[in-house]
């Protein structure tokens, strides 16, 4: 099974946009490697995340995101935080 990874690069502007993201919205994401079902983390923002739901969004390519308080998010800011993860990821 081929390794998912991502630049370290990569990884520290996930980070940083992660808390920027965290500290402006509320909502914590977490930047994960798929393999089967197992789900492990590779960039997330620092600290604590918010006592919430989580939930599992699949990108492909063996990644995936891990969304803590993510039902606070319309339709449109939705498909602008996968925009962003997508600029970033594609950067790797």
């Amino acid at each position: 099974m081929p390794e998912t990874s991502i630049s370290e690069e990569a990884r520290e502007t996930f980070r940083r946009w992660a808390g920027t993201y965290l500290r402006d919205r509320g909502v914590a994401v977490e930047l994960t490697a798929v393999i089967g079902r197992r789900w492990s983390a590779l960039a997330g923002p620092d600290g604590d995340f918010p006592l919430a739901p989580s939930e599992r969004l699949v990108l492909g390519d063996g990644l995936g995101l891990v969304l803590y308080g993510g039902e606070a998010l319309d339709a449109e800011e939705r498909e602008a935080l996968l925009r962003r993860v997508g600029e970033i990821v594609r950067s790797r």
